[in-house]
């Protein structure tokens, strides 16, 4: 077997064994860019399959975590961004909690806007932010770390965390074990079910190994003694799920029918979507596509030539100059690129509207297609 990778066995909501495969193509083990030559980048079988037992759709083939949480990637930049983390922290402080943990912080934004209110531990192996008073764990969210935390806390919180889990029962059963009695759990995770139907190419990859819908969620909390107390929506972008430690509820699930239709809407738009590129893309103008993260792997992966390119176009600093890994391609930022002559296509799911208004901005003239 490819050391890169690991199989999975079993479903990650039910522990279901029967998987039954519906696409195969190959996908780039790593999200980044790098300055690294691009034979030493690895790919691997992007197989899309679904549990015959709860219809998860999910990935059968998982990347070794050290290699893919080796570098931090996972920025957050943008109003949407910006919003998402004032509109989850107002969740958050409204609750009669003092004594936190938050799973995953990345830069640290939502431990700043929580640290005057809260007495904060943060578990993240690529924590970014502040240290001033959090006691910081670099390691996963695991038992090994829950083991010397039992009943210590009043709230377990994580933003955007969850959907990166391998194994999602063992989040909620860790959550379980190191809050105290009645304490709460505080969830956002991406709206991966309308995304994937709206076909959004960064719903589905290296990161993100399922497709959580609802349902799934809603099982997760009840079967692992969550009992769930509000649901909230921001945009498209994300589902806010505040749940109370109680009693467990064994419940079952099964949405296979459901899923196969989600998963022929998500490979249709996809072609629609590098047919639209192909009809467009041609050589009056240079053609750039916006995005340089799994959201133009994606499209590679589905049978997109990158030749359609000149480059890739990023907001993120630290992608600057580097090339997209799994590609040729480099990513610039739209700054440094003679709008006059450039076509951009804008591959970035919610972001996109955010993003043409952002270079229309830079010149009103600019040609930009939403894809």
């Amino acid at each position: 077997m490819n050391p890169s990778y690991i199989l999975r066995t079993s479903c990650p909501v039910c522990q279901g064994k029967e998987i039954n495969l519906h696409y195969s193509s190959h996908f780039p083990i790593l999200p980044i860019c790098t300055e690294k030559k691009v034979e030493f980048d690895i790919n691997i079988p992007f197989e899309i399959g679904i549990c015959n037992e709860c219809g998860l759709i999910q990935l059968t083939k998982l990347v070794e975590p050290s290699l893919l949480y080796d570098n931090f990637h996972s920025e957050g930049l943008g109003e949407t961004w910006n919003n998402h983390y004032e509109a989850f922290s107002n969740i958050i402080k409204k609750l009669p909690v003092r004594v936190a943990l938050e799973v995953g912080a990345g830069q640290g934004k939502l431990t700043e806007k929580l640290k005057e209110k809260l007495h904060l531990t943060v578990v993240d192996p690529l924590y970014r932010g502040n240290r001033n008073n959090i006691e910081v764990f670099s390691t996963m969210f695991d038992s090994n770390i829950s083991d010397t935390m039992m009943g210590k806390f009043e709230m377990v919180y994580s933003s955007h965390t969850l959907e990166h889990f391998y194994e999602f029962n063992e989040y909620f059963q860790n959550s379980f074990k190191v809050l105290q009695s009645n304490g709460f759990l505080v969830t956002a995770v991406p709206n991966l079910e309308f995304s994937f139907n709206t076909g959004y190419t960064n719903t589905l990859n290296t990161e993100h190994t399922s497709i959580l819908s609802l349902s799934h969620l809603i099982n997760l909390h009840q079967k692992n003694g969550f009992i769930i107390k509000s649901i909230e929506y921001y945009k498209d972008h994300s589902i806010y799920i505040t749940s109370q430690k109680s009693e467990k509820i064994n419940t079952k699930i099964n949405s296979v029918e459901y899923s196969q239709v989600l998963l022929e809407n998500f490979i249709l738009r996809i072609k629609n979507k590098i047919d639209i590129i192909r009809n467009r893309a041609n050589d009056k103008k240079i053609n750039y596509l916006f995005g340089a993260s799994n959201f133009a792997q994606t499209l590679f992966a589905f049978g997109l030539q990158e030749n359609y390119f000149s480059n890739l176009l990023d907001n993120s600093d630290i992608k600057a100059k580097k090339r997209l890994y799994g590609t040729n391609l480099v990513s610039l930022h739209p700054k440094d690129i003679d709008l006059n002559s450039a076509r951009i296509f804008i591959n970035a799911g919610t972001y996109s509207k955010e993003i043409n208004i952002q270079l229309k901005k830079l010149n009103q003239n600019i040609e930009t297609i939403i894809l």
